[in-house]
This record gives structure tokens, sequence and C-alpha cells, in this order.
């Protein structure tokens, strides 16, 4: 969802002409931090196995049964987002503005799992100790800078930016004692649980479990961005447009060849650079306008439009010829658009209200793409990747063709700039916001097999996963803002994200026949923890 309000300080996210408006000049230092969930997944911080994991702290201990010793589990998993950065602000010329701004933020992601699990097959009891724990870090840094004029009395602004994220050090390590065997272990797990899902241990019944990562990403990300903004009577024009891509090595896990035993095969091997590396290309646009339709002096009554079209390639290359193109291809392209009713109240200079109704639908399409060659013709010819689906939940990793997504949202964005206190030696702001999404969305996941015949090599679909969510996201942010000049400070606090799902699924063969299907309802959990943000500025 898409909205900045009218108050300077924050419409220059998306429209830079806005810096027109800012005064004096200063420099800033500020410190963020916040808490995130993490499962374990090194690739992607948010990931999970699927909607049913919920948290990512749990220490339980269970009943134990008459006789036997005590088991438990206890696992934790965050990630630690932190950030720094630097701003100015200058304006050399009456009707030239500048400012720049650096940006360190690495995130720290921690987990742990240990526990003594009680593992049962038909005639035994098993108890096994072990410990789990892994580390891992993402260094990322953004320069982004605006140059903004007044041209015979229009706001012009020209905004580029530049971010880069690198992966750092992966530190982990996993012990256990499985019937009397020691394991110390290379392997990497993630979506630890108290529910039998993967049986890493051998046992069909088991107090603790968790899905192995079989290979990771490492290597740069980067994006480009360049974005411009004119506002001409009753409407303000803004165009973002971002070019992104990544270098990434694939590193897999090797299985120890001479493995013999269930355990030794689940746990005996390294982890190796393969031969490839993942290449993707990348951009999005995005072209928007707030038009005025009635000013009232203190208030105006605004509708904000906004298009937005993305896509992305990303390519299976050989590491020593970029060139190439290993097999396998991933495509992704979309399109949004959005229409958000709005109004702005300002009864006075220090005072500012903006209230957004957020509507808007969008359509996403990811395609699995790889080279099949047709023996019957004696060419080879690009189509959807062969797939079958898992006849039961669905899980992150699933393998699958293409799928389409289509999605509304609708939403309420209310920001608030009120004055607690002031006079010519200092004063006292409040800032308030309170966002609200609820978000329907529809996908469609298709599984299929290509077929050659001496005519073509034709795609043929064998099974649909359908998903209907309804999501909804409750957020606030309040801060407090003390200015006695030259020195001006400001304090966020941004509540925890609460989050709620109401999903339904179902999986079906092409002709109609139902595999699986299943409800789930979610009452509101915490999704992001707390946020705080501290700005120290001192004006010129």
């Amino acid at each position: 969802m898409f909205f900045v309000g009218s108050h300077p300080a924050l419409s220059i996210v998306a429209f830079p002409q806005d810096l027109t408006q800012w005064e004096k000049p200063f420099f800033a230092v500020g410190i963020s931090y916040q808490s995130l969930p993490w499962w374990g997944d090194m690739d992607n911080p948010t990931n999970r196995p699927n909607e049913g994991y919920t948290s990512t702290e749990e220490n339980i201990y269970f009943p134990p049964q008459e006789g036997e010793e005590q088991s438990y589990f206890q696992t934790y998993g965050t990630t630690h987002l932190v950030g720094v950065t630097v701003q100015s602000f200058s304006r050399p010329e009456k009707n030239l503005f500048l400012w720049g701004k650096l940006s360190y933020l690495p995130r720290f992601m921690v987990l742990s799992a240990e526990g003594n699990l009680r593992g049962e097959t038909n005639t035994e009891v098993h108890f096994i100790p072990f410990s789990y724990s892994a580390s891992h870090l993402f260094n990322a840094l953004s320069l982004e800078g605006i140059v903004a004029s007044i041209y015979q009395g229009i706001p012009l602004g020209l905004k580029m930016g530049f971010s880069y994220e690198n992966t750092g050090k992966i530190e982990h390590s996993f012990n256990a004692t499985v019937n009397g065997t020691h394991i110390s272990s290379e392997r990497l797990l993630w979506g630890w649980t108290t529910v039998g899902c993967n049986h890493i241990f051998g046992y069909p019944h088991i107090n603790g479990d968790a899905w192995f990562q079989n290979s990771y990403l490492t290597g740069p990300v980067w994006q480009w961005d360049i974005q411009a903004g004119i506002s001409i009577p009753q409407i303000r024009f803004g165009n973002r447009f971002r070019l992104l891509g990544s270098l990434q090595q694939e590193t897999t896990w090797q299985m120890d060849t001479n493995a013999t035993t269930l355990l030794e095969t689940n746990f005996s091997g390294n982890y190796t650079p393969s031969l490839y590396l993942y290449k993707t290309d990348g951009w999005l646009n995005r072209t928007y306008a707030n038009v005025t339709w009635k000013d009232g002096g203190i208030w105006k009554l605004n509708t904000l439009f906004f298009l937005g079209l993305d896509s992305s390639l990303t390519i299976r290359v050989l590491s020593n010829d970029l060139a190439s193109e290993g097999w396998g291809k991933t495509k992704n392209s979309g399109i949004l658009i959005e229409v958000n009713p709005n109004v702005s109240i300002k009864p006075s200079k220090q005072m500012l209200m903006d209230l957004a109704l957020l509507i808007s639908g969008e359509w996403h399409r990811t395609e699995k793409r790889g080279s099949y060659y047709n023996p019957l013709m004696g060419t080879s010819r690009e189509s959807w990747q062969n797939s079958t689906p898992v006849i039961g939940p669905e899980y992150s990793w699933e393998g699958f063709s293409y799928v389409d997504t289509t999605a509304f949202h609708l939403g309420v964005d209310m920001i608030f700039y009120l004055p607690l206190y002031g006079n010519k030696d200092r004063q006292i702001g409040l800032v308030l916001n309170v966002f609200e999404n609820t978000q329907f969305s529809w996908l469609s996941k298709y599984y299929g097999t290509n077929r050659f015949t001496q005519q073509e090599t034709s795609f043929d679909i064998v099974a649909i996963r359908s998903t209907f969510r309804r999501e909804a996201w409750l957020h606030t942010m309040v801060g407090i803002q003390y200015r006695q000049p030259p020195y001006q400070v400001r304090c966020e606090f941004l509540s925890p994200l609460l989050y709620s799902l109401a999903a339904s699924q179902k999986l079906q063969t092409a002709a109609g026949e139902k595999l699986y299907e299943a409800k789930k309802s979610q009452n509101w959990a915490v999704q992001e923890g707390l946020a705080l943000r501290i700005t120290v500025a001192h004006e010129f």
C-alpha cells in the first residue's frame, strides 16, 4: 500500500520536489533497532516452512510418564535489525535544495534449539539429547540524495539512490546422541517444531523435529533508483524507476558417499560450493499522482492514483561462464493499481492531519522455466518446468510450474502532527501514525509435465492448488519531537505489527478430482517486534 501524506518530512520518500518546503539546513545522526522472527532459513530471513509456523520461541517441558526421564524442547530464533543513518540538508542558493542520506543496516540473525526429545518406535522409547545453534549476518549499505529547485514557481525534484547488501559468514553447530550414537554435524536445520515433520532422527513419533536446508546462496544483491517529481497547481506527480540485480554463489549439501545408516545419510557430509551462480536482473516502475479536487483553505480533498509494473529474471549460470544458461529460470512479473482518496487538514503551521482510504488491486505471476529436448523432433524448446504436487499441506520449498496471484487490498492510513507545547525557545510535538490493511488474495499454483510429439512440445497441467487468504495487519507509530535551536531530537516507537489470517486451500487434479483440502484461522499475533528510532539533528 502506498501513501506518504502531505508533511514534507515524510513525503520526500515519493515526491522529491517536496524538499523545497524544507527550511533550516541541518546535519543529523540516527539509530534504530527492531527484532524480527527468524525460523533459520539462510536465504530469506522471513521465510517459514508454512503458515502453521507462527512462533520462533518455545520452552516446553513435557509431563514425564512414570519411570521416564524428563523430556523438554527449547528454541529461540530472532533477527536483530540495527540501523545507523547520517543525513544532511543544505540550501546553497535561494532556489536550490540539497539532501543526502547514508545508511548502514546490518541484520544479525541467531537461532538456538536444544532439548531432550522423546522418540518412539513400535516397541521402544528412546531419549535424544541435542543442541543446535546458527547465526548469520546480512550487511546492507544505502546512499541516496535529492536535488530540488523551484523554477518559475514550479517545484522540481530529482532523487538518486543505490543500495548494496551482502552476506556475512554463516556459523552453526549441531550435536546429538541418538540411541547411544553421538552425532556432530555441519548440517543446517531450520523450522524447529514440537511436531514430527521431517523425522531427522529416524523416529516416526517424536516431540521435536526440524527441516534440512540442502542449499543456500551467498553473495551481493544491489539496486539503483532514480526518482523524479514535479508539482503543478492541484497535482503532484512522481515517478520511480528501479534496476535490481544479484550474483550469488550456490552452496549445496554433499552427502557422504560411504553413508550406510539413516543417521549417516542425514548428517554425514559437508556443504560445498557448486559450479553454479544465481544471476538476477530486474526492474520496476512506479508512476503516481496526488490530485487535489477541492481546496478549502485549511483542508484539501485529494485522490492518489498509482500504477506499478515490475519484472525480473533469475537464471542459474555456470560460475566460470556468466553468459551461459544452466537449467532453470524463474520469471516474475506483475502489475499494481491503487486509488487512494485522502484528505489533508492543516489548521496551523505546526498542526497537520492526513486521512486516507487505501484501495488497490494487483496481479502477479511467477514462472519456473526450463529447456526441454524433444527426441521426436530433434529440437529443444523452453517451457514450464515439470512438477508434481505434494499431497498435503503446502510448504515454501514445494516445486511448481507457475503460479498466478490476484489480490485486493483495503486499508486506512492516518497521520497526525500535533503540537504539544511551544514558544520562541523550544517546541514539543507529537507524531502519530495508524495503519490498517486487509488483503484478500487468490493464488492458483499449477503443476504439470511436458509432452513430446512429432509436431510439438506441449505442457499438460496435471494438478492445481487453489488458495484463498484473508490477511490483516495493524500497526501504529508514536513519535515525540523536541526542538530547542539549534538542536532537535525525535524519538519514534513503532508498535509490534499485529497480523491475522484466515485461509482455505484445495488441491485437485486438472480433471477436478479433489486430492487435499484444508482451512485455517489464526487470531491476532505479533508478526514483527517493537521498533525504536532516535534521530538527533543540529541546525545551521
